[in-house]
């Protein structure tokens, strides 16, 4: 477990600094008129990802060691077209409203089978060769991205193409890896009605609280765009990517956590290294973002262009929220290893009704203040949420290291090491 805790991490480091290129890429050459178009494209690929995988989603960790790779992956694939019915169903209605509804599809139809991929290699506990796949979407977009500035005036289009790359790339090499276990298991792409309604219920509880979620991440670019502008929206985007970064280590504990707990991880056991990694990556995530606020204007100025100055200010706002997510992240992985989908969905519907409600009249008053505003009350709501489920499905033995600092690295390192292969 130690060993997969690394890797994942590093992964995760890697992955953040090739998102960080890629927003540093594009605040250059395309400037954050730019950069908020490209997260208006990334955010309608959420919302739509989301119907894409509700058979194909991380329900497949649960189910990875329980049907055969090929079935499940059969039931991927047909939802994954079906699911492009809505976002077609959309531009017959509103010819105008997606942004480049080709690439939309290209890239909605390769990430949702690519991580119905990803997802049955961290069941069958992968983890590497997830975490070697992850990189493909970033390092192939990246070189997608210098090619096509470099030889074309610069525009958002072309980070489309790019992305539709990085995806093909994704689910090429995961399928790649995924090939001797198909291999092994024998192929059996037979349709199980049983299996697909299993991967439908559970998958609409999860996918529907991803969904959620990440309009609680990103909802306000609509009223951002609708009251400040496109630029304004490239700005917030920037803060917020800067935030997702600083969560790779809450990222990455919180898969190996759940992984342990859907697999064979104890109420006891399960507890600990909830409540300790908790504790700490929202110590760490708050300390980085600090770190962050605190650089010079000059550095933001070198990295994003002149158009980013005074970023540190936004960053030192979102600290807290930051902070606070970072454990949320854990206590819903948690959570989600115990089968509880629909309570995560839950909690993050509730986390989104005071975007719902206060957005509007937030963002138009009081811009990018009213946005970090209404962010940090949405995360707080689902980490002190996942906290209180989480404090009725532990032992009541492990409730002792909720706020226990005493010899953490020592109990981290035992509970890790119980799962070690």
């Amino acid at each position: 477990m130690l060993k997969k805790l690394f890797q994942t991490t590093v992964t995760r480091a890697l992955s953040a600094f090739l998102g960080l290129v890629i927003l540093s890429i594009n605040a250059r050459y395309i400037g954050s008129e730019g950069v908020g178009e490209v997260a208006l494209f990334n955010l309608w690929v959420s919302i739509f990802l989301m119907l894409s995988n509700l058979p194909g989603g991380s329900a497949m960790v649960y189910y990875a060691v329980r049907y055969k790779s090929s079935e499940l992956l059969a039931t991927a694939y047909i939802w994954a077209v079906i699911a492009l019915v809505l976002p077609m169903a959309v531009l017959w209605i509103f010819p105008t409203l997606l942004p480049s509804p080709v690439f939309l599809l290209i890239v909605l139809f390769f990430y949702s089978t690519g991580w119905a991929h990803q997802y049955l290699l961290v069941g069958i506990e992968k983890l590497h060769l997830h975490n070697a796949a992850s990189l493909a979407v970033n390092s192939t977009l990246i070189g997608a991205l210098v090619y096509q500035y470099s030889v074309f005036t610069p525009k958002a289009e072309h980070y489309y193409l790019a992305l539709s790359l990085g995806a093909g790339a994704q689910w090429l090499l995961s399928l790649v890896f995924l090939w001797p276990r198909l291999r092994l298991e024998g192929f059996d792409f037979k349709i199980n009605v049983q299996l697909i309604k299993q991967l439908l219920i559970n998958g609409f509880h999860i996918q529907i609280g991803n969904l959620v979620q990440q309009l609680n991440y990103r909802f306000t670019y609509f009223f951002l765009e609708k009251y400040q502008g496109t630029g304004t929206v490239g700005i917030f985007a920037a803060v917020v990517q800067l935030g997702e970064g600083i969560w790779l280590l809450a990222k990455s504990v919180s898969l190996v956590v759940y992984s342990r707990v859907s697999q064979n991880g104890s109420d006891f056991s399960a507890g600990v290294l909830t409540f300790v990694t908790a504790r700490w990556v929202a110590v760490l995530s708050g300390l980085a973002i600090l770190l962050l606020a605190m650089l010079p204007d000059g550095v933001y100025h070198r990295f994003l262009g002149p158009q980013y100055m005074g970023l540190g200010h936004w960053m030192l706002l979102m600290t807290p929220a930051v902070a606070i997510l970072a454990a949320g992240m854990i206590y819903s992985h948690f959570l989600a290893g115990k089968g509880l989908f629909f309570i995560n969905f839950l909690i993050s519907l509730l986390a989104f009704i005071p975007i719902v409600l206060l957005g509007d009249l937030l963002t138009s008053r009081l811009g990018l203040y009213g946005a970090v505003l209404l962010n940090t009350c949405s995360y707080s709501i689902t980490a002190v949420g996942s906290f209180l489920i989480v404090l009725r499905h532990v032992d009541s033995e492990s409730k002792v290291y909720m706020f226990r600092f005493i010899n953490d690295i020592k109990i981290l390192h035992q509970q890790l090491k119980k799962g070690q292969d």
